[in-house]
């Protein structure tokens, strides 16, 4: 996927995982903003225009959000590093608050699916991912 393409993608998910519990926390904008001035993810990427967007849009915001967003995923042919970026993102925006919800769980449940990183890979690189991943003996281990 061509960069400004994936700049739009990856901003797009971390929108998708900042609404995911139903309440965007300035803590979530404040680690966005962080990434975006500090990381070379969004480097070049005017994300402060398509931002309020994105924010307003139910599509991006919604319910039906996290399904769209992996079938997004899936179609954009995504590289492996474009895809370690986009978990790295994605884990940064939802435990940005301290508290990982089980909507924010949920999300990367059904993210993973559309991802080709293959497990090992995965997991080697974002140890943590696992206690979000598994649906039941993920909650008691985030309450370790």
């Amino acid at each position: 996927m061509k960069t400004n393409d994936f700049q739009a993608l990856l901003l797009r998910a971390a929108v998708v995982a900042m609404a995911a519990d139903g309440e965007i926390a300035d803590a979530e904008k404040a680690e966005l903003a962080r990434m975006a001035g500090s990381t070379a993810y969004f480097l070049g990427y005017d994300h402060a225009t398509a931002l309020p967007g994105l924010l307003a849009d139910p599509g991006t915001a919604g319910p039906a959000a996290p399904a769209a967003l992996a079938q997004a995923i899936a179609a954009g042919a995504l590289n492996l590093r474009q895809e370690e970026a986009l978990v790295d993102v994605l884990l940064r925006i939802i435990e940005a608050d301290a508290v990982v919800q089980p909507a924010e769980r949920a999300l990367l449940r059904t993210l993973r699916p559309a991802l080709q990183l293959p497990d090992a890979a995965l997991l080697g690189r974002f140890p943590k991912l696992l206690r979000y991943l598994l649906p039941d003996a993920g909650a008691a281990l985030a309450e370790r």
